[in-house]
């Protein structure tokens, strides 16, 4: 049974563009879940010309991230990374932008 489709997650986009935007993952099992991917489609993202996406935890950590590209164009589609949660548990992660020279 596929239990990552019953990770739910919201994504808040800062009305400033200065803004970090956000993005809250919540945990609705009865039970905890580990290293659990969340696609996050470019499509739900404020993106900005020449950067790329950089997650980073409630504690000012990179987390780790993977950039899709799902047509095969050469430009990414999606931002795949991985949580653990506790039960009815959240998590809160900050997604900023890098010069895509610099991405890590």
């Amino acid at each position: 049974m596929k239990y990552t489709s019953l990770l739910f997650f919201l994504l808040f986009l800062s009305a400033c563009g200065e803004d970090p935007q956000k993005i809250s993952i919540l945990n609705e099992f009865e039970f905890n879940v580990s290293d659990k991917l969340v696609t996050v489609s470019k499509d739900q993202l404020q993106t900005i010309a020449g950067h790329l996406p950089v997650i980073k935890s409630q504690a000012g950590e990179r987390v780790p991230t993977q950039l899709i590209d799902t047509d095969k164009d050469g430009d990414w589609d999606e931002l795949v990374f991985q949580v653990s949660l506790e039960s009815q548990g959240t998590s809160d992660f900050t997604l900023e932008w890098v010069v895509d020279n610099e991405y890590p």
